[in-house]
């Protein structure tokens, strides 16, 4: 075969077997049934361990709001348990830096900021972001002095795939949609990325991560105005 006549025939075999791997990709990660009918075989796992003992607080807090947002807006109960102590023979939602998550190239190393990234794979779910004290104590303190990633990506995950609103601080300020089944794309990635950041937060944990409120862990104070850097 000529060379001329060879090159397009080659094109179209190339375009053909992307294709075939486009539709093989989407065949291999079919929707993921997070609650189906009032009903869920997920549970909510966090780290065994953390860097700082006020970053286990925090993630044990916004995991007690995400189990309770599914209880509420579908009736089904999602047990909270650290990775030392999981079912195996479960799928998972994995909050923050666990193990699950490095396994498939998820740091909390890799992110900056309040910066985090949802992901979907193999049926589980990831949330997952930049945990790690402002100024790089090892003591438990004030939410507002930490970059807490996983915490706000975990937010941002109720709010976008659960219907969950923070309309004002405390719990009686959380909306939850009603929705007895929730599916999520399998192939889920999308990154977290807040584009305004405020020093300043109420004392309400939940609300503030929800309105970017997020404390000043990240900023230097100087005694007068500051900002990420004078």
């Amino acid at each position: 075969m000529k060379l001329h006549r060879f090159l397009p025939c080659a094109a179209m075999l190339a375009f053909l077997a992307g294709c075939c791997s486009t539709i093989c990709k989407v065949q291999d990660a079919p929707e993921i049934a997070l609650v189906k009918d009032g009903q869920s075989a997920y549970q909510i796992v966090l780290p065994a361990q953390t860097p700082n003992p006020g970053i286990d607080l925090y993630l044990k807090e916004v995991a007690q709001c995400l189990q309770n947002s599914l209880q509420e807006g579908s009736g089904a109960l999602l047990p909270i348990v650290s990775e030392d102590k999981m079912s195996a023979e479960k799928p998972y939602i994995s909050l923050g830096g666990t193990a699950l998550a490095r396994n498939i190239g998820l740091c909390p190393e890799k992110f900056q900021d309040y910066n985090g990234c949802i992901m979907s794979d193999r049926g589980n779910v990831y949330l997952i972001g930049h945990d790690a004290h402002g100024q790089g104590l090892d003591k438990r303190d004030h939410f507002s002095r930490y970059f807490l990633g996983s915490a706000k990506t975990a937010v941002v995950f109720m709010e976008d795939y659960l219907g969950v609103r923070f309309l004002l601080p405390g719990k009686n300020g959380i909306s939850v949609k009603k929705n007895a089944s929730i599916t999520l794309p399998g192939n889920l990635k999308r990154c977290v990325k807040p584009q305004l950041i405020y020093a300043s937060s109420s004392q309400d944990f939940l609300y503030s991560l929800a309105n970017n409120g997020l404390g000043r862990g990240g900023f230097h104070l100087y005694g007068g105005h500051s900002y990420y850097s004078a």
